[in-house]
C-alpha cells in the first residue's frame, strides 16, 4: 500500500476521475434499477438498492471499506443511514443515494458523491425547496474557492464550512444542518488532507494545490432529509469539480 499524503500526485488524479465517472454510471444505474422496479410494480428495498451498487463495484474494480447508502423517505433524515430490507421503495417518496467507491489498485483515491430522486412525477414543491437550498450552499462554496484564487486570497478548510452552513442558517435550516460540509478524499474514504469542517473540527489547514475533498451540506428535518455531494480537486489554476452536479431532484417515473 503506497503511503496516504495530504496531496495527490498526477496518477492519484487520475485514478480518482476514473472513479468518480464510474459512480456517477452506477448512480444512474441504480436509480434506473429502482425505476424498473417501481414500473413492474416489483417491491425492492434500500438494502436491495445497496446490493445492486454492491455488485456494480465488483463488475467495475471498484473497492469501498464502507458499503454504499441507499434510503427512502424517513431514512432520508439520517446522514449515516443504514439500508433496511424493510424499507421498501415505494411510489411518491424521497430518495438518497450515497456512493463512495475507489479503483481496486494500490493508488487508487477515493470519489464520493450523494444524489437526491423522487419515486414519481412532479416532485413536491417542499423537497425541491429543500434541495435548491442545499444545492446553492453547495455551489457558493466552490464560487467562494473560484474567486479566492482568481483573487490570490488564501482559503482555509473551516471557512469553506462557513460560507454553506451561514447560507443555509440564513434561510432558517442551520439546526438541521448536522454534519460538517466535507472531508478529505485519499486512499482512505476519509483523507488526510484538508477537510471543509468547522463542525466536527475546526480545520484551519490552508486549500493548496493538490489536495482533494467532497463538499455535501445537508438539510435534515423531522420526515426527511436532502443531501447534495460533490468532489473538488485543487490544480494550480484553482478548483475543479471533478464530479457531475446535479441541478433538480431525479424522477424515477
Amino acid at each position: 500500500m503506497i503511503p496516504e499524503s495530504v496531496t495527490w500526485s498526477y496518477e492519484d488524479y487520475r485514478m480518482h476521475v476514473a472513479a468518480a465517472k464510474l459512480l456517477d454510471e452506477i448512480k444512474e444505474d441504480a436509480f434506473g434499477f429502482m425505476r424498473n422496479a417501481l414500473s413492474d410494480r416489483k417491491m425492492i428495498s434500500e438494502y436491495d438498492v445497496q446490493q445492486f451498487i454492491l455488485r456494480k463495484y465488483e463488475e467495475n474494480r471498484l473497492v469501498s471499506s464502507i458499503p454504499p447508502i441507499a434510503a427512502v423517505g424517513e431514512g432520508t433524515r439520517e446522514p449515516h443511514h443504514k439500508p433496511r430490507k424493510d424499507a421498501k421503495i415505494t411510489p411518491e417518496n424521497i430518495v438518497l443515494v450515497d456512493v463512495f467507491a475507489k479503483m481496486d489498485a494500490p493508488c487508487g483515491v477515493y470519489a464520493d458523491i450523494t444524489w437526491m430522486a423522487y419515486t414519481g412525477g412532479e416532485v413536491p414543491a417542499e423537497y425541491r425547496k429543500i434541495f435548491d437550498v442545499v444545492a446553492c450552499a453547495r455551489d457558493a462554496v466552490v464560487e467562494h474557492l473560484r474567486s479566492s484564487f482568481r483573487e490570490g486570497v488564501v482559503v482555509r478548510g473551516f471557512e469553506l464550512d462557513d460560507i454553506a452552513r451561514d447560507y443555509i442558517t440564513e434561510r432558517g435550516y442551520g439546526e438541521h444542518f448536522t454534519h460538517r460540509t466535507g472531508h478529505s478524499l485519499g486512499r482512505e474514504l476519509v483523507g488526510g488532507g484538508v477537510h471543509p469542517d468547522n463542525y466536527k473540527t475546526k480545520d484551519a489547514r490552508d486549500v493548496v494545490p493538490g489536495c482533494g475533498f467532497t463538499v455535501e451540506p445537508g438539510i435534515y428535518l423531522k420526515d426527511f432529509g436532502v443531501r447534495s455531494e460533490i468532489n473538488v480537486y485543487i490544480n494550480e489554476e484553482g478548483p475543479e469539480v471533478t464530479t457531475a452536479i446535479q441541478k433538480e431532484i431525479t424522477r424515477l417515473i
